[in-house]
């Protein structure tokens, strides 16, 4: 019941994600991100956020790899697995 819940208040937050509120967001978990890397994750976020689940987690990942340097991913892989 909680992951059914969750969704859908990740996907909320998600829609009304910018660049900044990424750059804070990131901070906060210990993720260093540039407003470069921001400005392409979120979009890439805001377009597959109905499909932010532990299935396809790893695909979209795999999808997003290349935007943004290998140490920010690896952060970034560590800290979606925190919310999904």
């Amino acid at each position: 019941m909680v992951i059914k819940m969750a969704n859908p208040m990740v996907n909320m937050y998600i829609s009304t994600l910018t660049p900044d509120s990424a750059i804070k967001l990131a901070k906060k978990y210990g993720v260093d991100l540039t407003y470069d890397e921001a400005s392409k994750i979120v979009p890439f976020l805001k377009r597959n956020k109905n499909n932010l689940n532990k299935e396809n987690k790893n695909r979209l990942l795999n999808e997003g790899r290349n935007l943004v340097k290998p140490q920010t991913y690896s952060k970034i892989v560590t800290l979606i697995d925190r919310f999904i």
